[in-house]
């Protein structure tokens, strides 16, 4: 069966101001100091579930007076459980929104359940 999930929060810089350089202490680690985030994430179990494509989407909304406050994303990705305890997953993430803080990206990973 397909899976939908839907998740949002509010994300908050610990620290007074953001910066490119220097360093401070953030506990957590927005582009901004406050943001909005939402994401979707459609997953479609193959093989009895050893295969799960997905695509994923995920918003930023920054909760400031600057120029560009919305930030759109969708990825597409997969992961495959190689044995038991392990699974391969792989994506990439392009920019949905004419605003954008990169062009694309890709990862992969390799997770082990003790």
């Amino acid at each position: 069966a397909v899976r939908v999930q839907l998740q949002g929060g509010l994300a908050a810089a610990l620290s007074k101001g953001h910066t490119h350089s220097g360093s401070s202490a953030i506990f957590v680690n927005p582009h901004e100091d406050r943001e909005a985030q939402v994401r979707g994430t459609l997953v479609a179990p193959m093989l009895g579930g050893r295969l799960q494509p997905m695509a994923l989407f995920n918003g930023r909304i920054v909760v400031e007076d600057v120029e560009d406050r919305m930030f759109l994303t969708g990825a597409f990705g997969a992961s495959y459980q190689i044995t038991a305890n392990a699974r391969i997953t792989g994506q990439i993430e392009v920019p949905l929104t004419e605003a954008q803080r990169f062009d694309w990206r890709a990862g992969m990973g390799i997770g082990f359940a003790l």
